[in-house]
């Protein structure tokens, strides 16, 4: 079955996700645009009402907005209706899953209680993903990827992050398109080039950090340029195993959290091994090896899509 016309834009706090969605939208869209804003303005919050405040300002007049915090299938159902007669082919704007999962959270009776979480969100999802399928529309989605810092200190945190990576995965399972925006930049409008890029940058971040690692101001820069570098392959891994499973996303991701363990295990144990031999300097060498293992799996990965013809 055909996936609905559906374009995910993924990125970190201010990283310009809702300017390139919006960007998307002023380009494509051929009849009303339909602007589904999740976030609530708060007394207590005068940030995130100055932040509604910029979101409004930007968007034009003949846009319809619905103010939606929980219930979106529901809702924007409801909505769509209104547009069965109009010319052209509605559009709808979804600004962001990352507000609607928080507040699907703090609905709950015990926010702290994950299974009852996931649970809400998977149905919440699911009756959004049935409107979405139906609907006929162009549909811009916006949301946030808490997936590439540390594990949250907090049960509460680690549940939220949990409930937003799984709405994420089933979102973006149903996509044509998804993207990942990082200061204000797609880096994945190509997945499969982006996949073949990154273990290569990796790569020769490796090497000069390698030769400059005496040197304290150039491994700095490499150190946070390894960080960042780092979580975008730890996106792209994710995105290879989902996209290999996308009726499947629970297993995808439990298979995601298992395999990256398990590298944590073994590349501690193998450049301990360097360690050992050579010094603590040539720990590098077992990053090096796993990146060129890495960057064969990947280029088999893609030379066996490409012959079963699945689009990427």
């Amino acid at each position: 079955m055909d996936k609905p016309d559906l374009t995910l834009y993924l990125g970190g706090t201010r990283s310009g996700k809702s300017a390139r969605a919006e960007a998307r939208v002023f380009q494509r869209a051929d009849g009303p645009v339909l602007y589904v804003a999740t976030a609530e303005a708060r007394p207590d919050d005068p940030s995130m009402t100055e932040r509604i405040r910029r979101h409004r300002a930007r968007r034009p007049e003949n846009w319809r907005t619905l103010e939606c915090p929980l219930q979106l299938g529901e809702h924007i159902g409801t909505a769509l209706a209104e547009f069965r007669n109009t010319a052209g082919t509605p559009t709808v704007l979804l600004d962001c899953i990352t507000l609607w999962v928080s507040n699907i959270l703090f609905s709950l009776p015990d926010p702290e209680e994950l299974r009852a979480f996931e649970g809400a969100v998977r149905r919440e999802t699911e009756a959004l993903l049935d409107v979405i399928r139906s609907s006929g529309c162009q549909w811009v989605v916006v949301s946030g990827e808490t997936g590439l810092g540390g594990i949250e200190p907090t049960r509460l945190g680690r549940n939220y992050c949990d409930g937003l990576g799984l709405a994420n995965q089933l979102i973006a399972a149903q996509a044509r398109e998804a993207f990942l925006v990082v200061a204000g930049r797609l880096l994945f409008r190509n997945a499969r080039r982006c996949m073949i890029v990154v273990p290569f940058l990796l790569s020769a971040a490796y090497l000069l950090l390698f030769a400059t690692g005496s040197q304290t101001i150039p491994a700095s820069v490499l150190i946070l340029v390894l960080g960042i570098l780092a979580g975008i392959a730890s996106n792209t891994g994710q995105y290879m195993i989902s996209d290999a499973a996308p009726e499947a996303p629970d297993f995808a991701n439990g298979l995601f959290l298992t395999s990256a363990n398990l590298g944590t295990t073994v590349g501690t144990a193998v450049c301990g091994v360097f360690i050992t031999g050579f010094g603590s300097r040539y720990s590098l060498m077992g990053a090096l090896l796993f990146l060129a293992a890495g960057i064969g799996f990947v280029l088999v990965r893609n030379h066996i899509v490409k012959l079963k013809k699945v689009p990427l």
